[in-house]
């Protein structure tokens, strides 16, 4: 489910008093297995092909939470006041809030805990028991526990100017763990990735998604007829969404990654790096 939150909007620092719908209940597990108290557990409209946070519930101490659904029903009534400025009156409605998720007809539930790794402060989502939807007024129980394998988004940019215009750029990138990753896996990861998408002079291509660890970074840039040439890399220093401000470190033959996470937990945990003709 993290692919599919990368684009989530950042967490509410409260909830709304919701008060009918159908319930949802469950219980989240810490590393030790044991109950995790404060847990977030978050609730996702998913009535679309993406995920679009609505609230959240914190878990009490003995693990557990319950989350009431809100429905049209449950919006509280207001009446547009009357306001008279300068001798013209006006309706005034801004004290009538939305009930945030009101008509939200299918959902999504999941957890997340802080965790240090590397010396970067992280939000780890957990495993679903159960990964389903469910409706506005069902009543369902979703647990979660402590994942087996946590997942990190490898990002690259490539600096078009000094190469050869092309249609479609293509690139073959390397990851080579420096020591076990976070499930104990040493395992070397390759993937080539194409893109015709180009902007600002650079080439942007989607992201790899590898078990989170500390890798060793190389990539090269192939060529139509097959071939390939090694390109300089540079960690991105700047944390920023605008192509014009992104900034970088030395370039060299290679890099090591260093995992963050932008905003909330509910943000992908990633790595950005940029590549150009050496």
């Amino acid at each position: 489910m993290r692919r599919a939150l990368a684009a989530l909007l950042a967490l509410s620092a409260c909830s709304p008093a919701f008060a009918a719908g159908g319930t949802v209940t469950g219980r989240v597990l810490g590393q030790d297995g044991k109950p995790a108290a404060n847990a977030e557990v978050g609730f996702f409209d998913a009535d679309h092909s993406w995920y679009e946070f609505v609230t959240s519930v914190r878990t009490g101490g003995d693990g557990r939470y319950t989350f009431t659904l809100p429905t049209p029903e449950d919006q509280p009534a207001c009446t547009p006041k009357e306001v008279t400025i300068g001798g013209m009156t006006y309706t005034d409605s801004s004290d009538c809030k939305k009930l945030a998720g009101q008509n939200t007809k299918t959902w999504l539930a999941a957890a997340f805990l802080p965790f240090t790794y590397k010396g970067a402060k992280l939000c780890l989502e957990l495993d679903g028991v159960t990964e389903t939807k469910f409706g506005q007024r069902e009543n369902v129980v979703r647990d979660f526990k402590w994942p087996k394998e946590v997942w990190g988004a490898v990002n690259l940019n490539l600096a078009t100017a000094g190469l050869a215009p092309r249609a479609k750029w293509t690139v073959k990138v390397r990851l080579t763990p420096k020591g076990p990753t976070w499930s104990g896996s040493k395992k070397v990861v390759e993937e080539t990735l194409s893109t015709d998408d180009v902007r600002g002079g650079l080439a942007l291509f989607d992201g790899i998604w590898v078990p989170l660890g500390e890798y060793d970074v190389q990539t090269w840039l192939v060529e139509a007829n097959g071939s390939s040439r090694s390109v300089a890399v540079a960690a991105r220093t700047d944390t920023q969404t605008s192509l014009s401000k992104q900034t970088y470190g030395p370039f060299g033959d290679s890099i090591v990654t260093k995992f963050f996470q932008r905003g909330s937990c509910h943000d992908s945990i990633v790595f950005w790096f940029g590549a150009r003709a050496k």
